[in-house]
């Protein structure tokens, strides 16, 4: 079974419970006997953000980690504050938003992808924030509705409005002066980006292209959407924004 670990808490001086988002078992608690010693042969494979393969037995109330094999630890993301704080925000969002499923092998690739870019430059992490957000949230149950106005079923327009309250889009010929404190005026290039995070195969989710300014409106529209969807307050979110 392979997994990678979400989250960690110590139990006692040598043992410890990790939360392991699976590729079989959904996310499942185990613990982890004598993992927090020096010399454990667990210590690397079950850390925060290993990703590795895992030997697990089912006890009365969770899973024991039995052994351990680490497959990718991301090691460039615990050179960077900013890099790792923004890896535990996605962590966060992972165990709060994943459905109650034992098929979360959708959550565990976009995950993996996402902290792939992430850990290797290869992606800013302008581009990765709202994509990880808008692509979990529709994968979690929170999908917007962006195939067309949410009035008329128009597609294409000159300009479309989204609300992220509603998480749907009206056009020009629809909109009302009453919806300017809900709506914000998308350009067309917003408009496909976000379509294409929710839309796409997951092959091409990380090949879009937007300009700085449409990147920048993306990640404030995708959090905004989040904040409204989840009403929650997501504490690394707060961490790694005190860190920018």
């Amino acid at each position: 079974m392979k997994g990678i670990v979400v989250k960690e808490v110590k139990v006692g001086e040598a043992d410890k419970i990790v939360h392991i988002l699976t590729d079989g078992l959904g996310l499942v608690s185990a613990s982890c006997k004598g993992a927090m010693r020096v010399r454990s042969r667990l210590v690397s494979s079950t850390s925060l953000l290993a990703y590795s393969s895992f030997s697990l037995y089912q006890g009365k109330s969770m899973y024991t980690v039995d052994d351990a094999r680490i497959e990718v630890q991301f090691w460039n993301l615990r050179q960077d504050v900013v890099k790792l704080s923004l890896a535990m925000y996605f962590l966060e969002l992972v165990r709060k938003l994943a459905p109650d499923e034992t098929d979360l092998r959708g959550h565990l690739k976009l995950v993996l992808n996402t902290l792939y870019f992430l850990d290797n430059g290869k992606r800013d992490i302008s581009y990765l924030k709202p994509l990880f957000e808008l692509r979990l949230l529709s994968m979690s149950g929170y999908m917007p509705d962006l195939v067309g106005c949410a009035r008329c079923g128009q597609f294409v327009d000159q300009g479309m409005y989204f609300s992220p309250q509603s998480g749907d889009l009206i056009c020009r010929e629809c909109h009302l002066p009453v919806d300017d404190s809900h709506y914000t005026l998308l350009g067309s290039g917003l408009l496909a980006a976000m379509r294409h995070i929710i839309y796409s195969d997951f092959s091409r989710l990380f090949n879009f292209r937007v300009d700085a300014a449409t990147l920048a409106t993306l990640e404030k529209l995708a959090e905004q959407y989040l904040i409204y969807q989840t009403d929650g307050r997501f504490k690394a979110l707060d961490f790694y924004k005190g860190l920018l």
